[in-house]
């Protein structure tokens, strides 16, 4: 039993700030309302049209995940046409919805028959998620939710010619195995073609097609994984290298709708960097339907083949060939160009122009940021069995240096083209990311501006020459049909028109708890003596098993991460900005030590009571051979945060970000990486004597290793909340602690145990006293023994 223990308008550019007629070149720390009077009603976001012509934009914000409505233009203003309710109604413990913003699904899909249809993730409360297919019949006002299998799914999407006449054709991929590579995957495809009989969803037998699939996530680009025409999908994506093999393999295989099969595969195109999951294939249909697909590369021209006989696969290509070779000029080279570009957006107009918008790396080729390199989202086309125009900015990053937009395109009847995009890039960028590590350590989301930041919905009138904000009239049907009235008895479900923002409200601090600073660590020496440490210098030390607290004084107010005792004097703190504190009398003094490092130190074990160990962002990795007085900088071949180190003799181990798990067993001298069988976050991991170890993060990751962490192996946990924290005892006990739960293993039993804990909130700190006294600490100021 756990007990717990208190504790955006339309505008004209102006003409001297373009690059290139009509692109939007963004200013440094200004937003788009200051910079250009851009603040729409509408929902800034890749929007999907009827057959009337009319927009019809899935609602998100800066958020990564979250969606709720459609707005769509009803009698020349906005109305919101909720679906989150559907969503409700057919999942009862229904929490939030997941990579709504874009990453898994970012829109509606029309058919020929103006049905519409949202892909949509969910999760649950107990942590776990759903995919569903919401299918309205009436224009979005009403939603009928049908449940899909479980694993990671995307949908064909319009892109010009392809024919949809019922639900989108259906990929679904689960892991199948360990990454090829540090930041890979190695996926299962499946593929389907559902289809509606009467109000109701049939999902044909899901047909596998590869084990090796890198995905195929929206999340920037997003060009149409297929499409279809006359009764045959063709859809392509792009694999992991076989063994031996170089770069990344772009495949292209049809679904015979009829037969619900699959065509072998045939390998398109290979594009640089091995099994590098940004190298993302798109496809589109011309009017006599022949395919044209772009294989894209990660900072290398995409690369462009188009079939030889229309409707066929199988009867030949054309060599593929780069979209680009200018934009970057080396250092080394001046007199030469490369083209580096990343994110294919593609599309095919009525008169058969195809259109490409990319990320683009720029260098020395125009007077922006005075000829460092930057990020810009560039415009090409390219007529039937023509060339390839020279790439045109349409969005130039703020900043120097690296940039990201997630960008979008869409084409509606009248072959206007319409870019969603947003922007991260700069300092803010990198703080950020370093920021997002420590977060994730508390299980806390960002608290900045969220990943959608300054979101805009650009249209262009002319074939992609120039490009404008879109203002109402744009999304709006081009006058063809009256406009429908929302319905009354849409009304009366909820469906609003966009109402004015609420008046200003008051408000105070209020701490409910008497310590409400979240618990990250905790270490015991013995079975009595132990500290628990946590955000804005929380430190607290118990001297009878967790049973009473006492708070001791430390000089520091910044958040602390880790903590490890040698005994019940002499322990060490790490934590935020380098931060390591040490004591050897009990905790009465904490003295500060000089790291060497600004970056966030996220964990720390003691090998003895000199010897002592941290691990932090970045790959960063100290050592002290004093007591902790000095320290020294050690590789970890990784650049990557580090969350976890945990060391049994000249045996050690450290767990981190993209399931990186390093070893050593020469106290330390070398570290080589190992595979995890995961390439989630690993938070903690911990190593027995006797060989065992074990590692734990997100999504209730388990890896154990029984020979000192040489080879791993994945188990199943039966819960989808992170997993922060695990402790070994001989014996095969074992304990793992999550968001609400701390998961346990007792000798002789199979499998793990679930308890739950009596507060809500991550659980990061954990220590074990005795067999039967184990003590956990996490948000809100919680203890629970």
């Amino acid at each position: 039993m756990w007990v717990a223990l208190v504790t955006f308008a339309l505008f004209q550019l102006p003409a001297d700030a373009d690059a290139a007629a009509g692109s939007v070149l963004l200013a440094p720390d200004v937003g788009l309302f200051d910079q250009f009077g851009y603040a729409p009603e509408y929902t800034r976001n890749v929007p999907a049209f009827d057959q009337d012509g009319r927009a019809y934009l899935r609602s998100r914000s800066s958020s990564g995940n979250r969606t709720s409505y459609v707005h769509t233009l009803v009698d020349g203003a906005w109305v919101r046409l909720d679906f989150l309710a559907a969503l409700r109604a057919a999942y009862p413990t229904f929490a939030e919805t997941v990579g709504g913003g874009g990453l898994r699904s970012d829109g509606l899909v029309f058919d020929r028959e103006d049905r519409a249809y949202n892909p949509i993730t969910v999760r649950l409360r107990d942590g776990s998620t759903r995919n569903a297919l919401l299918v309205s019949w009436d224009h979005c006002r009403t939603w009928t939710v049908f449940k899909l299998p479980a694993g990671t799914f995307v949908t064909e999407r319009r892109v010009g010619h392809n024919e949809i006449d019922g639900p989108p054709f259906l990929a679904l991929w689960r892991r199948s195995g360990p990454p090829d590579v540090a930041g890979s995957q190695t996926n299962t495809l499946w593929v389907t073609q559902p289809r509606l009989e009467g109000r109701r969803l049939v999902l044909p037998p899901l047909v596998r097609v590869t084990d090796r699939c890198l995905g195929l996530s929206r999340d920037s680009g997003g060009a149409s994984f297929a499409v279809t025409r006359a009764g045959t999908t063709w859809f392509v994506w792009s694999e992991a290298a076989a063994r031996g093999g170089h770069g990344t393999p772009h495949y292209i295989s049809s679904y015979d709708h009829a037969a619900g099969t699959t065509s072998r595969p045939l390998r398109l195109a290979v594009t640089p960097r091995r099994s590098d999951p940004h190298n993302k294939p798109g496809i589109c249909l011309d009017t006599a339907g022949h395919l044209h697909v772009i294989a894209g590369g990660h900072g290398s021209p995409a690369l462009y083949t188009r079939s030889l006989e229309p409707l066929s696969a199988a009867l030949g290509w054309t060599a593929p060939t780069p979209v680009v070779s200018t934009g970057w000029v080396p250092a080394k080279d001046p007199t030469t160009q490369e083209g580096r570009q990343t994110y294919p957006a593609f599309v095919c107009d009525g008169r058969d122009v195809l259109h490409l918008v990319t990320r683009q790396w720029r260098r020395g080729v125009d007077d922006l940021h005075e000829g460092r390199g930057y990020g810009a989202l560039v415009h090409q086309s390219c007529a039937s069995q023509g060339a390839w125009t020279e790439p045109s900015v349409v969005v130039a990053g703020a900043h120097p240096g690296y940039a990201i937009f997630f960008h979008k395109l869409a084409l509606d009847a009248e072959d206007r083209l319409f870019l969603s995009c947003s922007y991260q890039g700069g300092p803010g960028l990198t703080e950020d990311r370093a920021l997002r590590s420590s977060l994730a350590v508390l299980g806390r989301t960002l608290l900045r501006p969220g990943k959608y930041r300054r979101r805009m919905l650009l249209v262009s009138d002319d074939a992609g020459a120039s490009w404008r904000f879109a203002a109402d009239a744009d999304l709006d049907a081009p006058g063809r049909h009256a406009r429908r009235a929302l319905p009354a008895a849409a009304a009366e479900r909820g469906d609003e028109r966009v109402a004015a923002a609420p008046p200003d409200v008051g408000w105070e601090w209020v701490n409910p708890l008497p310590q409400g600073n979240q618990f990250t660590g905790m270490a015991l020496a013995g079975r009595r003596f132990g500290w628990a440490v946590g955000t804005h210098g929380t430190v607290v030390r118990t001297t009878d098993a967790g049973l009473s607290w006492a708070t001791q004084s430390v000089p520091t107010t910044a958040d602390l991460f880790g903590v490890a005792a040698a005994d019940a004097r002499r322990a060490w703190i790490v934590g935020s900005s380098g931060e390591i504190l040490r004591t050897t009398d009990g905790g009465r003094n904490w003295t500060p030590a000089p790291s060497g490092t600004t970056r966030d130190l996220f964990a720390v074990v003691a090998v003895s009571s000199r010897v002592v160990w941290a691990a932090g962002d970045r790959g960063t990795l100290l050592r002290s051979r004093d007591g902790g007085r000095t320290w020294v900088r050690r590789s970890s071949s990784t650049s990557r945060p580090l969350y976890g180190v945990a060391f049994a003799g000249r045996h050690g181990l450290i767990c981190g970000e993209a399931g990186v798990l390093l070893s050593t067993h020469d106290n330390g001298l070398r570290w080589k990486g190992r595979r995890s069988l995961c390439s989630v976050r690993l938070f903690a991991v911990a190593l027995c004597k006797d060989g065992r170890a074990a590692a734990v993060g997100e999504g209730g990751a388990l890896v154990l290793s029984t020979d000192r962490g040489r080879t791993w192996r994945s188990v199943r946990t039966g819960i989808g909340e992170t997993l922060r924290a695990v402790r070994l005892l001989p014996k095969g006990r074992a304990w793992a602690g999550g968001e609400r739960t701390v998961l346990v293993r007792r000798p002789g039993r199979k499998g793990w145990r679930a308890a739950r804990l009596p507060t809500p909130g991550p659980c990061g700190a954990l220590a074990v006293a005795r067999p039967d006294v184990v003590l956990a600490g996490g948000a809100g100021g919680a203890l629970c023994r």
